[in-house]
């Protein structure tokens, strides 16, 4: 018997084009449950899916909210319009899986899909993730960051005992630093949907006993330090979180953020500096940044 067309919530975005992927990213991190292009000229148009009216309302707010803030730094709002409408089923949950292909992400990490191997040299760490409907196969320029950055951390400096991993999507980062030796990981995330992916994700890859998975933000650590952090977000939510975040770190930690694009890079690391944090250095890969942070003396 055909399963029953469900009814969804679908936004059209009308922006600018140099906003699309911190749009994206946005939208993701913020209880989307998909998202797609098209060429609508004079304004491009993204498609973004929510399961229920509350939530698409709920996003439409902040996406406003978010699409000012860019463009006070921009000089420009890159969002023009957005409209709400009920649709049937998208279609779009398993399309994903014809695009997503085992790759190598570092020196030690790879990620594979369930229905695929990978095929590395000793000592390769491959992670398998099925998404569903949370953010995080490895594949975007911001895990991609972070994963390379950990990769080299954790080779060249002393491995901490315990790390968090803020907005753990399917939870690709709380498990690449379970691989690359941290004993404890706390992944943190406040939609239900990550949750259940990462869970799912960490019991595939027999890391149970290694990390947490805990629906919520940084509340939810209780009144615990961590030697590492990292948080994939966007740099407006990391700006606006500074302080707090900066308040995870033991002396001697280091803080890695990721989700910053190029414009804000300096009002990111700004905010961190303003939060008794001094920048070690930073990265980039298209027109996305990353930066490694730690408690200033």
């Amino acid at each position: 018997m055909p399963e029953i067309s469900r009814e969804w919530w679908r936004l059209r975005i009308s922006l600018k084009q140099w906003a699309q992927d911190a749009l994206v990213s946005f939208l993701h991190e913020n209880g989307c449950n998909g998202a797609e292009f098209l060429d609508a000229q004079p304004s491009h148009l993204l498609l973004a899916y929510c399961r229920d009216e509350p939530a698409s309302r709920s996003l439409c707010q902040r996406l406003w909210e978010y699409s000012r803030a860019l463009g006070e730094i921009h000089g420009e709002c890159p969002v023009v319009g957005i409209e709400l409408e009920r649709i049937k089923d998208p279609g779009w949950a398993h399309a994903w899986k014809a695009h997503f292909r085992p790759s190598r992400l570092s020196r030690r990490l790879a990620v594979r899909p369930p229905w695929s191997s990978f095929d590395g040299p000793e000592g390769l760490r491959v992670i398998q993730i099925e998404p569903g409907q949370a953010f995080g196969t490895g594949l975007h320029e911001t895990t991609r960051l972070c994963m390379e950055w950990l990769d080299d951390l954790l080779r060249d400096s002393p491995i901490p005992r315990t790390g968090m991993d803020l907005g753990t999507g399917t939870g690709i980062l709380a498990m690449a630093m379970a691989l690359l030796g941290v004993r404890q990981v706390l992944a943190l995330d406040q939609d239900p949907l990550a949750v259940e992916a990462a869970l799912e994700n960490v019991r595939n890859n027999n890391l149970v006993e290694t990390i947490q998975v805990v629906q919520g933000s940084l509340d939810a650590a209780g009144e615990r330090l961590f030697p590492l952090v990292v948080a994939n977000l966007t740099g407006t939510v990391l700006m606006g979180m500074a302080r707090e975040l900066a308040k995870r770190v033991c002396p001697g930690g280091k803080l890695l953020v990721s989700g910053i694009l190029g414009e804000e890079a300096k009002h990111v690391a700004e905010a961190f500096r303003r939060a008794g944090m001094r920048k070690l250095g930073s990265r980039r890969r298209g027109e996305w940044r990353a930066m490694l942070l730690a408690v200033r003396k």
